[in-house]
């Protein structure tokens, strides 16, 4: 099993990860300790006791954009 003590500590000390660390902790088989990490900064960022998602579906019929928007 990987050992992301070191990880672990940078987050509760609000430290940034590196890209080596994001990649431990993708790899890592523990998803439910990842989860946990992950709402350590949620709640750093937005200490609401609410969560909320958004399935967004924009289905393109075509490869072809003629809005000329922002979105993609």
């Amino acid at each position: 099993m990987s050992n992301i003590n070191d990880i672990t500590e940078k987050i509760q000390a609000s430290e940034r990860i590196s890209l080596d660390d994001a990649r431990r902790l993708i790899a890592h088989p523990n998803v439910a300790e990842i989860g946990l990490l992950a709402n350590t900064v949620r709640e750093r960022l937005h200490p609401v006791d609410r969560v909320t998602y958004n399935i967004g579906r924009n289905i393109n019929y075509t490869n072809v954009c003629w809005v000329k928007c922002d979105f993609c």
